[in-house]
């Protein structure tokens, strides 16, 4: 199935979330590295769910929110990871310290995050950011893809 917004066209299809993850994750390892940030990975609980949705659009999201968490993150600092899932919903959650002070988090929330949301909305998802006064920046996101029970 295709849906066309703009100029993004939406295709569905069956993915791995999983990988998609580690697609991205590895894409910043340099990033990472250069920064001494540590990424700890919370992730297996989903190695093999399979859900309906936007690949390129999953992977945009994810690499949007680890793009912004290794700009944000001083550096050595620790970003962490992590994906569960129920029934019928996977979950993604990345957190770290930052650099942004509470009341400048709001510069956060550019056109990037504006794009993750507007992707999740057309993949039936919904992002939270929560701020904490220790400086730690987290960002829920609950995709509300259909799990694909059916295909190996």
């Amino acid at each position: 199935m295709k849906r066309t917004r703009g100029l993004q066209n939406f295709r569905y299809e069956v993915c791995q979330i999983y990988y998609e993850l580690l697609l991205v994750t590895e894409q910043y390892d340099p990033v990472f590295k250069n920064k001494k940030l540590k990424l700890h990975l919370s992730i297996d609980a989903i190695k093999a769910s399979k859900v309906f949705g936007d690949r390129l659009g999953i992977q945009a999201v994810i690499r949007n929110l680890v793009d912004n968490a290794s700009k944000y993150a001083p550096e050595g600092s620790d970003v962490f990871i992590e994906m569960q899932q129920d029934d019928k919903s996977v979950y993604f959650q990345i957190s770290n310290e930052s650099v942004v002070q509470q009341k400048e988090g709001i510069k956060r929330k550019g056109l990037g995050l504006q794009l993750v949301k507007e992707i999740l909305e057309y993949n039936q998802g919904e992002v939270v950011f929560v701020s904490n006064n220790q400086g730690r920046y987290i960002t829920k996101i609950s995709l509300h893809w259909h799990l694909d029970h059916d295909t190996n």
